[in-house]
């Protein structure tokens, strides 16, 4: 950031959320625009209504921050709730064929016991 010019890179007293809070609290505009991504268990958190990202599935707009759930990928990506309907929580149609894969062998392996 030092070399943008800026002196100060000091992080946000009480951190994203925090500020999320004080500018709805106060009702102060935001420079901000879209979505805050968090690390921890809020993922992301709306600053402000505009949303500028779009789905991975079908670009549609859209800000759900999601993990595919087929384990061996765990791809974080954005995706609409029609993608995540439709391909069940995974990124792509090749993950989705590989979880429900997975999910047969895994009761077939349950079965044989």
């Amino acid at each position: 950031m030092r070399h943008h010019g800026f002196q100060d890179g000091s992080q946000l007293h009480g951190g994203c959320i925090a500020f999320t809070e004080e500018v709805r609290k106060h009702e102060l505009g935001s420079r901000f625009i879209g979505k805050s991504f968090g690390f921890d268990e809020h993922i992301g958190e709306r600053i402000i209504p505009d949303v500028i990202s779009c789905c991975y599935s079908c670009g549609e707009t859209c800000d759900i921050d999601v993990n595919c759930v087929y384990d061996p990928c765990h791809r974080l990506f954005v995706q609409c709730q029609g993608g995540i309907h439709s391909l069940k929580g995974c990124c792509c149609k090749e993950c989705k064929e590989a979880q429900i894969l997975q999910k047969r062998l895994e009761q077939s392996a349950s079965l044989e016991v």
